[in-house]
């Protein structure tokens, strides 16, 4: 991990290294895979681990879990639980298309494992270390920095054969998540209910059916990114705190 005092001094910078190693991790699992001949499951799966331990450890070691946003949902108010409500709405829409009927009990095993690791890891880098480091800055610039290179690993996706256009509602998508998950994170300074949103977003968007009608995609699509707008409004309108701070 970086030197402490260089992160003091330096947060923009740091941030954005810890990114480009984030990035060049998973990169590397691809290469692995592409050479050894071995799944890219096998090899992302390996490659999210390694990250989440060296996170976790990093974290364990100095003693910040609760700075980090760790803390028990007991001590959200009834209030702040609410506010994360549009967030698993949003998570669970994709649903109404229903479930692929091409997965296997192992394949979902695999997913519901993969899926845990992938949201610890991330939610721990972009709205753990990265937001905080960019947070020395401003709320403002915590928000908006971490939003950005949230959505930059979602750029990867051409390297892995999914098309333009998927690749570009993608990143749309988790900047506007990025948005939404680092507002909240100022607000309730809790980011467990980040990590079980980010899990469940991604397994279900795993499990559903890829042979949807292209129109009812579409229509889809547009009531997630409408609904996710309006819900961004509200919680940057109405919660009263300023990003400035």
């Amino acid at each position: 991990m970086m030197d402490t005092s260089y992160c003091i001094k330096k947060p923009i910078m740091s941030s954005i290294i810890a990114v480009i190693f984030f990035l060049f991790v998973i990169i590397i699992s691809g290469a692995v895979s592409s050479i050894t001949g071995l799944s890219s499951k096998i090899t992302l799966f390996m490659a999210f681990s390694i990250l989440g331990m060296l996170l976790a450890v990093y974290i364990n070691k100095i003693k910040y879990w609760q700075y980090y946003g760790f803390s028990s949902l007991k001590y959200l108010n009834t209030k702040n639980k609410l506010l994360f409500v549009p967030l698993f709405i949003i998570a669970l829409l994709p649903l109404t298309v229903g479930l692929s009927n091409d997965l296997r009990i192992s394949d979902y095993f695999y997913i519901v494992f993969f899926m845990a690791i992938v949201a610890f890891t991330e939610e721990i880098m972009f709205r753990g270390v990265v937001f905080r480091l960019l947070q020395r800055k401003s709320n403002l610039t915590a928000v908006l920095g971490s939003c950005l290179l949230f959505s930059v690993p979602h750029m990867l996706n051409l390297l892995n054969g999914k098309d333009l256009i998927q690749t570009i509602t993608q990143v749309i998508f988790a900047l506007l998540i990025g948005l939404i998950s680092a507002i909240l994170i100022v607000k309730t300074q809790n980011i467990l209910p980040l990590i079980m949103f980010h899990f469940i977003n991604n397994t279900v968007n795993s499990i559903i059916s890829t042979n949807v009608d292209l129109d009812l995609s579409i229509l889809l699509n547009f009531i997630i990114f409408g609904f996710g707008s309006m819900y961004l409004l509200f919680i940057y309108i109405s919660m009263g705190f300023s990003l400035k701070g």
